[in-house]
């Protein structure tokens, strides 16, 4: 079952599962509607991980890899972000990696799963996202959880 955290606790969670994970890279994919804090949330976790002497990607679902920063020992991370449905990062990683992300994060201004499009929905519940961020401070409009 997914946890629950707020966006300061998603957020450092984010960071020291790449931190202490053996795969590189560490495959992150982060969804949720527009504005929801998903480039928030990449760019804050990119900037710690670079203060920690991680090499890292950060882009949106379906960038060619080949227009990416090149490392000369490949990336420690790669932050993935996109809308709320989770499959696209997924065959994009099954793609370029040969396999699943590592973590996946759905973040919402509020979460209610009941008011959740029914893939979002049915994703949760099969453990596909194993963290949810609530983050009220985000400004989207077509979020179903803001009302």
């Amino acid at each position: 079952m997914a946890r629950v955290l707020n966006f300061e606790q998603g957020l450092n969670d984010l960071v020291q599962i790449v931190l202490k994970s053996k795969n590189r890279p560490t495959i992150i994919s982060i969804h949720g509607f527009p504005n929801s804090g998903k480039t928030e949330l990449r760019v804050r976790a990119h900037r710690i991980l670079q203060k920690q002497g991680k090499m890292g990607w950060i882009a949106m679902c379906k960038t060619p890899i080949a227009e990416l920063p090149q490392h000369p020992e490949g990336p420690d991370y790669f932050l993935i972000e996109d809308l709320q449905f989770i499959w696209p990062s997924k065959t994009y990683a099954l793609d370029n990696f040969s396999r699943f992300p590592d973590l996946s994060i759905y973040i919402a201004k509020r979460f209610c799963q009941e008011k959740l499009p029914r893939g979002v929905a049915e994703a949760i519940e099969n453990g596909d996202y194993q963290i949810i961020i609530e983050n009220p401070a985000a400004t989207v409009k077509s979020d179903p959880h803001s009302r």
